[in-house]
């Protein structure tokens, strides 16, 4: 008998991200509550503005602007293939958060 929090129905599917649905590597399926989006890999850090209108994914050396009144991304910074700045360098996939008024992104 298997149990079903071991079940992994996609055991054997290869690991996947767009239409339809996504497969984890573990092997289960994942149906988003919401909207979804495709975004830049390993975001370890995220902010939504007060208003839910804008989020910001952070990762090691990068952070991604993405829309949430149209699930998509809005733009990166660094664009892909560019030099990393060096205030981007030093820990800011660690965390973000936007200023009490929305004005700012702080790392």
């Amino acid at each position: 008998m298997t149990s079903p929090r071991r079940h992994q129905p996609g055991k054997d599917l290869r690991p996947s991200v767009g239409p339809g649905r996504p497969v984890l590597i573990s092997g289960r399926f994942l149906t988003p509550a919401g909207r979804t989006a495709l975004a830049q890999s390993y975001s370890w850090g995220m902010a939504i503005r007060a208003d839910e209108s804008t989020a910001v994914l952070l990762s090691r050396g990068a952070f991604q602007v993405i829309s949430t009144a149209e699930p998509k991304a809005a733009d990166r910074f660094p664009a892909f293939g560019q030099g990393t700045p060096k205030w981007l360098q030093d820990g800011t996939y660690m965390g973000c958060a936007f200023s009490p008024d929305s004005q700012k992104l702080d790392r």
